[in-house]
């Protein structure tokens, strides 16, 4: 079996921080939110913004 290729696992983080984003930003929105979800939420965004900035500089 071929090992994986670097670009794959790097796709795989991206969707799972988006998710992870998508995820607390939901929580954000409902009725009983808590200020941990706003916390939550930025450090989400945080970690997809520099995972995405990691693979542009990969690509370059």
């Amino acid at each position: 079996m071929a090992p994986t290729p670097p670009a794959t696992y790097k796709a795989l983080e991206i969707a799972r921080l988006r998710a992870e984003l998508d995820r607390y930003t939901k929580m954000c929105e409902g009725k009983d939110r808590r200020p941990v979800d706003f916390v939550n939420r930025d450090r989400a965004a945080r970690r997809l913004d520099i995972a995405r900035k990691r693979d542009r500089k990969t690509k370059e």
